[in-house]
């Protein structure tokens, strides 16, 4: 078992930086990165060349009146995300720094092919907080549930 005292901090401190780095970026770019707006007006000339009372009508409707509220709409998302999948949202909190931390002492003490193993779970961990933040991960009566967490 790991003494608490023979724990290398500095290298613990490092490796929760170095996580936590890579999760806010890639928060970040999921939010500065807008959706393309030549896909919203193909959508829309298709949508002219569909039967106004079929099926692939409504489908496509449905979808561009959903990225136009995403591209005009008010923008909550500035200082307000979601979570809409608690399990995944906690278990890639869990699954992220442990595995980061695993890796750094396995790279640290020279055990370099391990790393791609703990590498692979940390890797999974920032999926799953990616996953829980994710609006396609929601369940279908989960509107009620959802909560809105301040940054």
């Amino acid at each position: 078992m790991i003494q608490i005292a023979s724990i290398d901090w500095e290298t613990v401190v490092k490796g929760l930086g170095a996580a936590v780095a890579v999760v806010a970026s890639f928060v970040q770019l999921r939010s500065i990165i807008p959706p393309s707006r030549t896909r919203l007006k193909a959508d829309l000339e298709i949508l002219k060349l569909l039967d106004p009372n079929g099926e692939a009508s409504q489908v496509v409707q449905a979808h561009t009146t959903r990225t136009i509220r995403r591209l005009y709409g008010p923008s909550e998302r500035a200082s307000k995300f979601t979570v809409y999948s608690w399990e995944d949202f906690i278990a890639g909190l869990v699954l992220l720094p442990g595995f980061s931390i695993w890796s750094a002492y396995l790279f640290k003490d020279g055990h370099y092919w391990w790393i791609a193993l703990t590498g692979f779970g940390a890797f999974a961990g920032l999926g799953a907080v990616l996953n829980g933040l994710d609006p396609k991960s929601a369940k279908p009566n989960a509107d009620k549930t959802k909560s809105k967490l301040s940054v």
